[in-house]
């Protein structure tokens, strides 16, 4: 059996829970608080004890929407992992355990009526042999251990011609030293990557910037740019990191300038320095094609999903369905009315 301890806002021992062995960026002071001032959430921080021992924390948030939420992260937050934050190593059935008897104190004390919970070192065989419901997250994941000149050789014939092009014409990848000049050209860009779908961008330029504001000041996020021969901005790219792991957060490029191959050599660029920080992991931050020729290795994770009243599972993927289903038909119609 394990006790939960619930810790007050003023009190979160963040460098403890930042000196734990599966930490990650998205369970740091600096995002957390990231999430509280733009997202306008409350931080939901637990002890974890095994009788009088401290094993560990679980990093989450809770807010209201129709009822009430604890969510390690929830959708929408640029947040893909969270979790527990174990001081010492444990199996993924304990995780799975802890977990379990978790979702039973927060709906019996009346703490909330839905919970759900992404952690990245779950995996899904063992959460699909356990009782819990679960949702699956797909997504790349590169091993940096390789010296640079092999991760090269791993990638596809095709990546590496464009970088080689790229590098031949000049391309150069810089790292910005004007951050709200930079927020300006990557969103000018985004909205260039989204317009071509018919689409508008999920995220907004001010939140955008409050994401990359929040880890700038402690050295969690690298902010890239691919720069032309005559100093033409055509390509950005911004990585949050933190205990050897990294997580793409966003890429951005302009149609035009495509041939120039700029986000070859800005993907390349950034793996090395990635290297060079002693970065051992590289999520690319959700599965997408154009990943691939970059030699990542696909996989799955689980998303935990719990609800105390029956039919909040189903209306939540109703919810999501319909959002989607209504942004498609949008960038349809405007596609139809472009023409």
């Amino acid at each position: 059996m394990y006790n939960f301890k619930k810790i007050e806002k003023g009190d979160i021992p963040w460098d403890k829970i930042e000196n734990c062995y599966d930490h990650i960026v998205f369970k740091s002071r600096a995002w957390v608080g990231y999430l509280i001032q733009y997202k306008k959430i409350t931080p939901f921080i637990l002890g974890i004890y095994k009788g009088e021992s401290l094993l560990g924390y679980f990093v989450g948030s809770k807010f209201k929407f129709i009822f009430t939420i604890i969510a390690s992260p929830f959708e929408g937050w640029t947040t893909p992992f969270q979790g527990l934050s174990m001081v010492d190593p444990i199996t993924v059935n304990q995780r799975i355990e802890i977990y379990k008897e978790l979702i039973q104190f927060l709906f019996k004390s009346g703490e909330c009526s839905y919970f759900q919970a992404a952690d990245f070192h779950l995996e899904v065989a063992n959460v699909a042999h356990s009782t819990l419901k679960y949702e699956i997250y797909p997504s790349y994941i590169l091993d940096l251990s390789p010296k640079i000149e092999e991760l090269f050789i791993n990638m596809n014939h095709g990546a590496r011609r464009q970088i080689k092009a790229s590098q031949a014409r000049g391309i150069i990848i810089r790292n910005t030293e004007n951050i709200n000049s930079y927020i300006d050209v990557y969103y000018d860009q985004l909205m260039d990557v989204f317009n071509k779908q018919f689409l508008q961008p999920t995220h907004t330029k001010e939140d955008i910037k409050n994401q990359i504001l929040a880890l700038v000041n402690v050295d969690k996020i690298l902010l890239l740019e691919a720069v032309s021969s005559d100093n033409i901005l055509l390509a950005s790219l911004f990585i949050a990191f933190d205990n050897k792991i990294a997580f793409g957060l966003g890429t951005a490029s302009y149609k035009k300038y495509q041939n120039l191959y700029p986000n070859e050599i800005l993907f390349f660029e950034a793996i090395a320095q990635l290297k060079n920080r002693g970065i051992s992991m590289f999520e690319f931050g959700g599965r997408r094609s154009y990943k691939e020729k970059y030699g990542p290795v696909p996989y799955i994770k689980p998303r935990i999903i719990a609800s105390k009243y029956r039919g909040v599972l189903e209306f939540k993927d109703f919810l999501k369905r319909a959002y989607y289903g209504f942004r498609k038909v949008g960038a349809q119609f405007k596609k139809v009315s472009a023409k």
